[in-house]
């Protein structure tokens, strides 16, 4: 799995991706991080390129500006724009 950091507005993101195929971005909760989607990785990485964020405030990453769901989701769009990627699926749970 590949650890990536990007900086959106003036803050520090972390990222992970793993795997090939068409990209599905996979959003964890409020007050989780990406590492929760660990037991689900090792099955969609051979059918999936994943991207799992940890959402600012949470894990590795540090607060944006806008900690709205607009916010958040104005970071998605970024995190895909990083990695060159028009269309994904996504999947989340709880506020993700």
């Amino acid at each position: 799995m590949a650890e990536k950091i990007f900086t959106y507005q003036t803050a520090k993101i972390f990222y992970r991706t793993s795997g090939k195929g068409k990209p599905i971005v996979l959003i964890h909760g409020f007050a989780e991080d990406g590492d929760v989607w660990k037991n689900q990785v090792e099955f969609l990485k051979d059918h999936f390129y994943l991207i799992i964020p940890d959402l600012p405030g949470s894990g590795k990453s540090e607060m944006i500006n806008d900690m709205s769901i607009e916010g958040m989701a104005e970071l998605i769009k970024a995190i895909l724009l990083n990695e060159k990627i028009e269309t994904c699926s996504m999947a989340g749970h709880s506020m993700g």
